[in-house]
Formats: C-alpha cells, structure tokens, sequence
C-alpha cells in the first residue's frame, strides 16, 4: 500500500491509499504446423495469448533481435 496526499494552493489537503498490482504472469499457447516436405521453408507457428500481460503483444522469432506486433 502506498499513502497519498494532495494538497492545494490554499493549504487544503486530502490522503488516501493505493496498492499497486502486478499483472499476471503471461500464458501462451502455441500450435506449430510442420513443413510439407523435407527441405521447404514453409512450417509456421500460431500463437495465442491465454492470459496475462496487458495488449498489444509482441514477439519475437530470432532470439530477441527483432520483435512484430501480434
């Protein structure tokens, strides 16, 4: 908790509260496809965001060097 007060130009003042929560922790889910044959380039991955975390994600599919928007 934290304790606030607010005072104005004429001395009058008011104080209250506040407790300031983390937001959940982020839960994925991914779903891959593979490739259609050996050799190709084409597999994906659709991720979904369950919960947590607070919108626009991110992510990132070269270790943390570039990061796109979902």
């Amino acid at each position: 908790m934290h304790a606030v007060t607010v005072t104005d130009d004429n001395g009058c003042s008011s104080s209250d509260s506040v407790e300031i929560q983390q937001a959940d922790s982020i839960s994925i889910f991914a779903i891959p496809t593979m490739v259609s044959c050996n050799g190709l380039q084409n597999g994906t991955i659709n991720l979904n965001v369950i919960n947590g975390g607070i919108a626009p994600y991110q992510y990132s599919d070269d270790n943390g060097s570039t990061y796109q928007t979902a």
